[in-house]
């Protein structure tokens, strides 16, 4: 199915979306993630749903839903962070070696 038209659609109404016929066939995720976000904010959920669609597929966009869910991220900043960290080409670097003169710090605790 292409969601692209129908998740742009929805973006300029998304307090219709409960009342749509696409909304039982959205996936369970997806209904999650949306139901957490704030009202005022699901349009514009839905546009950057459809623009991550756009990018990596509507798979890649259910994929950054799920990380979304797992840390509870409902606003946009952090939903197009995740995206792009799941698919950016950023090389995974080794640990860096420490030198041996760096002192051992007492961990402070506050009450």
């Amino acid at each position: 199915m292409k969601w692209l038209p129908y998740l742009t659609q929805l973006s300029r109404s998304p307090n219709a979306l409960k009342y749509t016929g696409i909304y039982p066939m959205l996936p369970e995720t997806l209904k999650d993630y949306l139901s957490r976000c704030n009202r005022s904010d699901k349009g514009k959920i839905l546009r950057v749903i459809a623009a991550l669609t756009e990018r990596n597929g509507f798979e890649g966009a259910l994929e950054t839903v799920d990380h979304a869910l797992k840390y509870e991220a409902t606003d946009i900043d952090s939903l197009i962070n995740l995206h792009n960290r799941i698919y950016s080409q950023v090389p995974e670097l080794a640990p860096m070696a420490l030198a041996g003169d760096i002192p051992e710090l007492t961990r402070v605790i506050l009450i």
